[in-house]
């Protein structure tokens, strides 16, 4: 059997077998929320971290901090929700957007004013412009932290 075919064949066992992993998304229950931008939950037996992917919630003594811990808690705690990973670390730790009964975890929180669209994380374009759009909202009708003339982001806090 040639390199060639040795790669290619290697290439289609990673598609097939490793990647659909980090691209499909699935189910997990809500088991702690850390803040507003990270969960625990459990899924196949096991504890993951979640970090939601491209946004930032107020973190610490921030405000609003607390508003978007209790948004997310009072909207997923103890639920089953879907996870569409979208990064993974050596931890264990996952990145990735988060639905629960049809909603967008991520864009709720940008919805009510309670996270910051990340330029720094958010990288796929399509979903960066459709988030910086509701972002321009929540601050047009003053939701959340938008109701602050100049909130502080968390990574200048």
């Amino acid at each position: 059997m040639g390199s060639e075919m040795l790669k290619k064949i290697i290439f289609f066992l990673l598609l097939v077998f490793i990647f659909p992993a980090l691209c499909f998304g699935w189910q997990a229950r809500v088991t702690e929320i850390i803040s507003g931008d990270t969960i625990k939950v459990l899924h196949n037996e096991g504890l993951k971290t979640i970090t939601l992917y491209g946004i930032e919630c107020p973190g610490g003594q921030q405000p609003y901090s607390k508003e978007a811990a209790e948004f997310i808690t009072g909207f997923i705690l103890g639920q089953t929700i879907e996870v569409d990973p979208i990064l993974s670390n050596r931890q264990g730790g996952i990145t990735g957007i988060v639905y629960f009964k049809d909603q967008c975890l991520n864009e709720e929180l940008i919805k009510a004013g309670l996270a910051w669209v990340s330029l720094k994380t958010a990288r796929i374009t399509k979903i960066r412009v459709v988030w910086r759009g509701l972002e321009s909202e929540a601050k047009k009708t003053g939701m959340g932290l938008w109701s602050d003339p100049d909130p502080i982001p968390p990574w200048k806090f």
